[in-house]
């Protein structure tokens, strides 16, 4: 299925839902009661220790600085034990930094072992505009319980290839950049078959956006695009 067929929206356009959204999340914002130091802001699950049991992957707040709620990563186990947190970093300019700002959050995406030798937790970065999805990569030793920083990266496509490779954000990302936005661990294994994303994709000047969600398997520590697969909004 040509990625055309899925979605197809202007740039302009994508940016006024952007803002528009922004706009609803702050006046919603405005109405609930602030986050709190200790909240779970969301929660994930998957198996990082191999027990073939799924272990409970949070983002938590642990500090509120003015509008800057910064969260942490913590793991727990099925009992609430909890096996391992992340460095609690409270400037939004450390890379490692999480948390929900102003003007964006981070998303905790999916956790499992598709880069590289360990397990590894995705955390999506915080952005405003329609940019290529940088995912901080947290490691998880097993035998330790210890999450250590890895790196900040990309899945991006080369021309209409269907092989999404890891790499840094480049700096001239508009014409014909295309990149995997989102990840999710359906299964949540330790070592997936698959995961599921977003793929979005610049035409040629930057002017107009497609996107779908497709299907992928792991290849040599790269993504393979198997099959597209409906939008969440489909009646199919």
């Amino acid at each position: 299925m040509d990625l055309k067929k899925i979605a197809y929206i202007s740039t302009a356009c994508l940016g006024i839902m952007v803002a528009s959204l922004c706009f609803f999340s702050q006046a919603q914002a405005a109405q609930e009661p602030p986050y709190k130091v200790g909240q779970t802001v969301q929660t994930i699950k998957a198996d990082l220790t191999g027990d073939k049991s799924c272990e409970n992957i949070s983002l938590k707040i642990f500090k509120i600085d003015q509008d800057n709620a910064f969260a942490k990563l913590v793991v727990t186990d099925r009992h609430g034990k909890v096996l391992g947190k992340s460095p609690e970093i409270a400037s939004y300019k450390d890379a490692r930094a999480m948390g929900c700002f102003p003007w964006a959050n981070s998303n905790l995406e999916m956790a499992g072992q598709i880069k590289g030798n360990r397990p590894q937790i995705f955390v999506s970065v915080p952005r405003t505009d329609v940019r290529p999805a940088v995912f901080a990569i947290w490691t998880w030793d097993n035998s330790k319980h210890t999450l250590t920083y890895e790196s900040s990266q990309c899945l991006l496509g080369k021309d209409s290839s269907n092989t999404f490779y890891w790499s840094k954000l480049p700096q001239d990302y508009g014409p014909h950049a295309r990149w995997i936005d989102t990840l999710a661990n359906p299964s949540g294994q330790l070592k997936p078959s698959h995961i599921v994303g977003r793929v979005f994709e610049y035409n040629k000047d930057a002017s107009q956006c497609k996107f779908g969600r497709a299907e992928f398997t792991i290849e040599n520590k790269t993504l393979k695009l198997n099959q597209w697969l409906p939008n969440e909004n489909s009646q199919k």
